[in-house]
């Protein structure tokens, strides 16, 4: 699954959604397919831009986050170690 860049289980990326689409394992049982999640995309596109192109850090783009009012997955802010840790 790795080899054929399959999503192989486990917490979500943020900014990405799983759904059934038919497809089965070697067992025959349906798996999932990863795809971009339209509701957080606007999250990470601005997450990337205040990054590459104002050069913002992780502190600097979770201000940016709360004064926009863009929350995470459970309708939190987000926290400075969160961008830290997706921005790696």
């Amino acid at each position: 699954m790795v080899q054929e860049d399959r999503f192989r289980g486990g917490t979500v990326p943020f900014g990405y959604q799983v759904k059934k689409q038919g497809r089965l394992n070697k067992k025959g049982h349906e798996v999932y397919e990863i795809f971009v999640n339209p509701k957080e995309d606007e999250a990470v596109r601005t997450i990337f831009d205040r990054y590459l192109n104002y050069g913002y850090g992780s502190q600097r783009i979770t201000s940016y986050l709360a004064e926009q009012g863009i929350t995470n997955r459970s309708g939190n802010q987000f926290t400075n170690p969160t961008i830290q840790a997706d921005s790696k």
